[in-house]
């Protein structure tokens, strides 16, 4: 690299940090979200320290240097949402950097010299930094793992194209090391290896003499390192019962929508309009689904193209493999949760195709007259202002929980998910009244087997309770128990409901139930020991007592002054 070349390069790089980072300052103004947010505060307000961030695996799985951010923003600032969110943007803006970087290395190694050379790594930069697919991570506190993981990963890919090929000690160490830091971000990156392997085909051209043993040989660190990082991912996903969300889907549904995938980010990438922070997994997906079968036949049709292509134009395989290899972690094989994309999914995998397409505009406007690469060049500017304007638009959707469920709404306005959790932020802000049609559509009709339906029903009843509205929430009660059989909580809140409304017998029935599957339910419990009094049952209802006493001394005080035991008491004087 010339001294020119240097200064040129550190000036874009400076430049596209800059932009970038006052581009995204206004998600700095947001708030933390009750939606996983809440999961990592619930953490931090418990003093973690630095050994628990290097030997838990939850939530969600292994990340210790997310945890340890984290902790450095809590160390400044405390649990203030404005550093939390300052961070992320450093982070989405020292990315856009780094990107700069590594698509000045890609140009080179594929024989690219002087401005064009430039010129891309400018524009693939920009167009990572700007883009609105890039909103959710940003204004995401909880997404931190995926910039900080980029972070590690682009820097990975730059050191093995630095370096490795040419059997550089330092470089090659560097490189393992900074993949391990990736895979500590968010084990997204396990397919990293196979990246640098497609790397080693185009542009590095390593594969010459029959060297794929040896090439694979030489990935053995990272592949192991790869292992390791999703061995850890299934066991906190297992611990988070985390898969539960696609229980029920095989396969071909597995398949499906990993394919839909593949499509739906290449054309949000091309064409970032209809946006949603969350795109909801359907109850059913199957060959019959258009949209999924026609994202198949794509998928097919261009991996046939880019296979038979590939030595008349390998930069096809190369880009399209790198993309896939980079988004499969987070496809419908792989993936936990209960979306079937995320636009934070193609954080990393955007970057190959960015780099195809802007390697196809040079070459394009090299072929066309001066008139014809005029209007190429007005073209691809008004597409960059147009991306750059949805990104801006975007950004007030992640303000808050509620602005964000209500976006969800009005893409998927029969969401029981959307449904459901939206009911739960309003419930949070006490507006109950609000929050009651959407819990009813949630537990009735929409999802009502799922976790989210069953919190917000459950904080609608408690609400309910309080109020001693018990006629109005025996309809929900009934339900949400007969939809979630196994879930105690519910048949506890049917049972209360039961006995407050004068059915004891279908009361106990229920609260019996629930302490079946939880025993440590202490309220379910008490109101088991009320339910056997108004039956008349009263050793049963001493048994119950007793057994709540032994483990929580605490309860005999309410129980002696409790009206509706009085009958107990009488029976038993010797033993309150």
């Amino acid at each position: 690299m010339t001294n020119r070349e240097r200064v040129w390069l550190t000036g874009i790089v400076a430049a596209v940090v800059v932009v970038t980072a006052a581009w995204f300052w206004p998600s700095v103004g947001g708030q933390f979200l009750f939606w996983d947010d809440d999961i990592y505060l619930a953490e931090l307000q418990q003093d973690r320290g630095v050994g628990w961030a290097f030997t838990t695996i939850r939530p969600f799985y292994y990340h210790p240097l997310t945890w340890l951010s984290y902790f450095f923003d809590q160390r400044v600032a405390g649990i203030d949402p404005r550093q939390f969110h300052i961070t992320n943007v450093v982070l989405h803006a020292a990315n856009a950097g780094i990107v700069v970087v590594l698509a000045w290395l890609v140009g080179g190694a594929c024989g690219m010299t002087g401005p064009n050379r430039l010129i891309l790594a400018g524009g693939v930069g920009l167009v990572f930094g700007l883009h609105p697919l890039q909103v959710e991570p940003v204004a995401w506190v909880a997404e931190r793992k995926t910039m900080l993981c980029a972070l590690f990963s682009f820097a990975t890919v730059c050191a093995y194209l630095r370096g490795w090929p040419r059997s550089e000690r330092g470089w090659r160490l560097a490189t393992v090391g900074l993949f391990a830091g990736a895979l500590m971000a968010k084990p997204a990156a396990v397919t990293l290896p196979m990246v640098l392997l497609l790397l080693d085909f185009y542009p590095l051209d390593r594969y010459r003499d029959g060297r794929w043993i040896s090439l694979l040989r030489e990935k053995m660190p990272l592949l192991l390192l790869s292992a390791g990082s999703a061995l850890l991912t299934i066991l906190a996903q297992h611990a988070d019962e985390a898969m539960v969300e696609w229980q029920g889907h095989g396969v071909v549904a597995r398949g499906l929508t990993a394919a839909r995938g593949m499509v739906f980010y290449v054309w949000k990438l091309a064409w970032p309009a209809w946006l949603s922070p969350f795109y909801p997994l359907g109850r059913t997906i199957t060959f019959a689904d258009k949209e999924f079968v026609f994202a198949l036949a794509v998928c097919v049709v261009v991996t046939a193209i880019v296979v038979v292509l590939r030595r008349r134009w390998p930069v096809l395989l190369a880009a399209w493999g790198a993309y896939v290899l980079l988004v499969l972690p987070t496809s419908g094989l792989g993936q936990a949760g209960s979306q079937t994309v995320a636009d934070r999914f193609a954080y990393l995998a955007m970057v190959p195709v960015l780099l195809l397409a802007g390697a196809g505009v040079l070459a394009l406007a090299r072929r066309l007259p001066v008139v014809g690469r005029v209007v190429l060049m007005c073209l691809v500017a008004g597409w960059i202002v147009f991306v750059a304007r949805q990104a801006r638009a975007q950004i007030p959707v992640w303000q808050n929980t509620e602005v964000m469920w209500r976006k969800v709404l009005q893409h998927y306005p029969r969401s029981g998910i959307a449904y459901a959790n939206f009911a739960l932020e309003l419930m949070r802000q006490q507006r109950v009244e609000e929050a009651w049609p959407f819990v009813v559509d949630s537990v009735f009709e929409l999802q009502p087997d799922h976790p989210a339906t069953r919190q917000a029903a459950l904080a609608l009843l408690e609400s309910q309770v309080r109020a001693r509205a018990f006629e109005r929430a025996a309809p929900v009660a009934r339900r949400l128990a007969e939809v979630q059989p196994e879930n105690a909580d519910a048949r506890a809140m049917n049972g209360l409901i039961l006995l407050k409304t004068g059915q004891p017998e279908q009361a106990a029935a229920e609260l019996a139930a629930a302490i079946r599957l939880k025993s440590g339910l202490v309220a379910a419990r008490y109101n088991l020991a009320c339910a056997y009094v108004q039956l008349g049952r009263l050793p049963e209802a001493r048994d119950a007592l007793r057994t709540l006493i032994a483990k929580h001394p605490d309860m005999r005080t309410p129980a002696r002054a409790d009206a509706a035991l009085a009958p107990l008491r009488a029976a038993f004087p010797d033993d309150f």
